[in-house]
């Protein structure tokens, strides 16, 4: 059976051939699907969230590092070690991985989170871990559609 990540990969060629740059994959991703990009430095500990992270958990945005206590306060506290375990792992074994788990923005109403993130090398550092998190979709087929808005 092959490996997913080669079969699934996009070369730069496809990208040109369609007409799309890394930009037009997110938008259409994120049409209708919350994503939030983040980043982990490994020698300070410290984790950097865009502005649509901080939504999907419900946290104010600030430039700079979140507070991790916050944070960890919005997923679930059953989820919470597996979440962590994730991203040591990835820390140390410098692999990619995918976790869903729950969280919440209000305090009270928990929604599936997909977290996807790899290891990076950094040079002159222990690295970096990348990533994105989404909120899942719901499992059934339905149509959704937006309109376009008309550019001026």
């Amino acid at each position: 059976m092959p490996d997913i990540q080669s079969t699934m990969e996009i070369t730069a060629e496809e990208m040109q051939y369609f007409g799309l740059i890394e930009r037009d994959l997110i938008e259409i991703f994120s049409t209708f699907t919350p994503i939030g990009l983040w980043r982990i430095d490994l020698d300070s500990g410290h984790k950097f969230c865009c502005r649509s992270y901080c939504k999907l958990f419900g946290l104010t945005y600030t430039p700079g590092p979140v507070n991790m206590i916050e944070l960890t306060s919005h997923i679930h506290p059953e989820d919470l070690s597996n979440v962590m375990a994730s991203q040591e792992a990835a820390s140390v074994q410098r692999m990619s991985y995918q976790k869903v788990h729950r969280a919440t923005a209000d305090g009270i109403n928990y929604r599936y989170i997909c977290s996807i993130g790899r290891f990076r090398e950094k040079p002159g550092t222990s690295g970096e871990i990348i990533g994105v998190a989404y909120e899942v979709p719901p499992h059934r087929c339905e149509f959704r559609y937006e309109t376009e808005t008309p550019s001026a």
